[in-house]
């Protein structure tokens, strides 16, 4: 699941907040660029391996506003059938609290 990474830093910040610890102590830039880099080596160690392990990439923000294509990928992927119409019944667009930016439709094709 690829998320911006400012949602990810602003809704740990609210998680750590309200769980009553302290947050990172890097500025907001400089913990985005050490997420950043953590991905980007992970990336490379998926790509690595990649006669070994199959990788699906999918944007937050795609399985929020589409949610039935999201799951169809995701059952392609996974090369057998699944309830797919379940799948994306239970997508909850009201838990994205941390939006920064306003979601848009994608317009019709």
């Amino acid at each position: 699941m690829e998320r911006d990474l400012n949602e990810v830093c602003a809704s740990q910040d609210v998680m750590l907040d309200n769980l009553g610890k302290p947050g990172a102590r890097l500025p907001p830039d400089k913990l985005k660029q050490v997420y950043a880099g953590q991905i980007n080596a992970i990336k490379r160690l998926l790509e690595d391996k990649s006669s070994d392990v199959a990788v699906l990439y999918v944007k937050h923000r795609d399985a929020l506003r589409a949610p039935y294509d999201t799951a169809r990928r995701l059952e392609q992927f996974m090369g057998r059938d699944l309830d797919v119409h379940a799948m994306a019944a239970v997508v909850d667009p009201a838990l994205h609290r941390q939006r920064l930016g306003e979601m848009r439709a994608e317009p019709a094709s």
